[in-house]
């Protein structure tokens, strides 16, 4: 008995290894896998649209704000407004002391009254000199004895000429110069007060006390106009948005146009010293009454626009070693069709050859 059950197993075995020959029976092959078993597919239809790269930036309405300063150097006097406060176009909101400056221009026409008056003199003096060293010369000529002497008075003559006008070229340089001086002050004059240069709202006023020394230009007083908006946004830059197809804000589920409005040097300077954050700014170009300062609003910046292309999801397009492709439903069944895609997004793709509009495409949920 145990041989013949020793003959049955070795029977067994031979007719299994036969079955794992290099031939095999193509009804046992498995079918082709298209996706993983646990996707969930469902079906899109190749539509004619538009396609864009969109970057999205948060901002907010803001009034139309602007610093105001002194157009020329001096000492603060007084500062009228506080922070918050309503004003009027053409209220004086602040003012620079003329004190120091009538006393600079009262010291500098002395200076150039006794400047003329000294050269006066001299130039009377000089003229004085060199009359006498003539006569001595034409004394020497008529006395017959020029010789030497004759030689050394004419020298010092024309030593005493060039000296003059010397001292005349030197003294109209310096009075020029401090004419020029006195003009400019004088040009100062009137000059020391702040107006508004529009009616609105205090924001920022400068914590300057009487008497401290304020630079021209030096923004004091910053002004609000209410009426008149704009926005901030986080930063983008002033290149981005010239290369972009179209740039606009959404408020409100509402659509705007905007315009980029760029910084200049010296406020980029300012900002980068004192640490700030950069915002871009955005002028408004409607008068919507529904809008008002604090809305919020996102700048939205379209790269890349194309219009009336064929697209379908981008979870609906596919590449491996062999290029691109989609799965078109045809017949009810799921057939691989190569495609060329063109743009794609982070919800599209173009489809440049391949499918036609209302092609069914599967699509990954």
């Amino acid at each position: 008995m145990k041989r013949k059950a020793a003959l049955l197993t070795a029977l067994l075995l031979s007719v299994g290894l036969a079955g794992c020959g290099t031939e095999k029976d193509s009804s046992m092959e498995a079918p082709e896998l298209l996706e993983p078993v646990d996707v969930k597919m469902d079906i899109a239809t190749a539509r004619t649209g538009d396609i864009y790269q969109l970057s999205a930036y948060n901002g907010e309405v803001v009034p139309y704000t602007e610093g105001l300063s002194f157009t020329v150097d001096g000492y603060l006097e007084a500062i009228n407004v506080m922070m918050g406060d309503m004003v009027q176009e053409g209220d004086v909101l602040a003012v620079l002391s003329e004190e120091h400056i009538a006393e600079q221009i009262e010291s500098l026409e002395d200076e150039i009254d006794d400047l003329v008056t000294m050269g006066e003199f001299s130039d009377r003096q000089a003229a004085a000199d060199i009359e006498i060293a003539r006569e001595e010369l034409e004394m020497l000529h008529e006395a017959g004895t020029f010789g030497y002497t004759g030689g050394v008075k004419e020298l010092e003559i024309r030593k005493l000429e060039l000296e003059l006008e010397e001292a005349r070229q030197l003294r109209s340089l310096e009075l020029q110069k401090k004419q020029e001086a006195l003009r400019a002050l004088q040009d100062k004059v009137g000059k020391n007060e702040i107006t508004a240069p529009f009616s609105g709202r205090i924001v920022y006023v400068s914590d300057g006390k009487k008497g401290d020394a304020v630079l021209g230009y030096t923004p004091v007083i910053y002004m609000a106009d209410d009426s008149r908006l704009g926005l901030n946004a986080e930063y983008v830059s002033e290149s981005a948005v010239n290369s972009a197809d179209r740039v606009c804000a959404k408020i409100m589920e509402k659509e705007y146009e905007i315009s980029y409005i760029p910084y200049e040097n010296s406020e980029l300077v300012k900002m980068a010293l004192a640490g700030e954050e950069m915002k871009a700014r955005f002028s408004l170009e409607t008068e919507d009454a529904a809008l008002c300062a604090g809305q919020f609003a996102v700048i939205m910046v379209y790269q890349l626009y194309r219009e009336d292309v064929l697209t379908i999801p981008i979870n609906a397009l596919y590449r491996d070693g062999s290029g691109q492709y989609v799965y078109r439903q045809v017949d009810g069944a799921r057939v691989r069709c190569d495609v060329k895609a063109g743009l794609t997004t982070d919800t599209k793709a173009e489809i440049l050859e391949g499918l036609e509009e209302g092609d069914m495409v599967y699509v990954q949920d």
